[in-house]
């Protein structure tokens, strides 16, 4: 189920980056509140393809198939979408100071190696 969440993820920020663009365009500063975010969230969600849903269940083991990884795949794959690279340099040129070298997949994937629960081991669940 970890990829659902990596490609919700990436649509979730790929929209954050979408409005702050637009933003910066108009001169205002990008403020998110709780009902902004959560609607963004439901966007993202419905962004999700069932393919990739579908992948997220058998890589989970609920049916018997061999997947690539997630960094085996196309960046524009993995995430479905098109143009994030274009938001990074958007931000970029209007002023947000953001490295150089950090590409869309890095800004989508930022937080994946933290860690938010523990996760019990099998010993720990029974």
């Amino acid at each position: 189920m970890r990829y659902g969440i990596l490609f919700k993820k990436a649509h979730y920020r790929a929209r954050l980056l979408s409005r702050t663009v637009l933003c910066l365009d108009n001169g205002k500063a990008y403020k998110v509140d709780i009902l902004v975010a959560n609607h963004m969230l439901a966007e993202a969600w419905k962004a999700v393809k069932a393919d990739t849903i579908a992948h997220c269940f058998r890589h989970a083991g609920f049916v018997a198939a061999q997947e690539p990884e997630a960094d085996d795949l196309n960046v524009s794959d993995l995430y479905g979408i098109d143009g994030g690279e274009d938001l990074m340099c958007d931000l970029r040129s209007g002023g947000v100071d953001v490295p150089a070298t950090m590409t869309f997949k890095d800004f989508a994937r930022a937080d994946d190696t933290i860690v938010l629960c523990v996760e019990p081991t099998d010993e720990e669940i029974v």
